[in-house]
């Protein structure tokens, strides 16, 4: 039997694992209401939200091999689909709980991240960079792309300047209505 779906079934705070361990010691009652979906993603919701307290965090890494395989995996996607909502502290108790278990919670985001290649000549021969890109920043020039300075604006002259930036402003007010 598992201490901690034990604990789930009961609504006992998680963080108390080791006083109820020393109470349901000889206990062997079996725990079955983990297999409907909505009770698995319950139970994979209450231990995600848990994983701010360093002790759960050791009693998950503790029963990952006992848990059913059903709750195993409702709990990784879980934490796979919060990683970046969660607050910090959660945040780095799963990342903690990825490295006592070496790897098996979080899926590997190596491939995720956004490049751009660019093609230089250097001494006659064509070499490939690869620049990573800031999701944040693509998202922003986005949003605001319509209201972009023009590449040659620290070469014009200042009256030009001055009627570009007040038509970029009209154009702000005007969107804004």
């Amino acid at each position: 039997m598992s201490l901690l779906l034990l604990m789930v079934a009961r609504n006992i705070p998680l963080h108390t694992w080791r006083e109820c361990e020393k109470e349901t010691a000889g206990e062997t009652s079996h725990y079955s209401g983990w297999t409907g979906t909505k009770n698995l993603d319950h139970i994979a919701r209450l231990i995600t939200n848990s994983c701010s307290s360093n002790e759960v965090v050791k009693l998950i890494a503790r029963e990952w091999e006992y848990l059913p395989p059903l709750v195993r995996m409702s709990i990784t996607h879980e934490m796979n689909q919060a990683l970046g909502t969660r607050s910090n502290n959660k945040t780095k108790g799963i990342r903690r709980l990825d490295e006592l278990l070496a790897g098996k919670v979080l899926r590997s985001q190596q491939n995720e991240e956004l490049t751009d290649r660019k093609l230089i000549t250097v001494g006659g021969k064509l070499i490939a960079i690869d620049k990573k890109l800031n999701p944040a920043v693509l998202g922003a020039s986005r949003t605001y792309a319509t209201y972009a300075l023009p590449a040659n604006y620290n070469n014009l002259p200042p009256a030009e300047k001055r009627r570009l930036r007040e038509e970029l402003a009209k154009q702000r007010r005007e969107d804004r209505q």
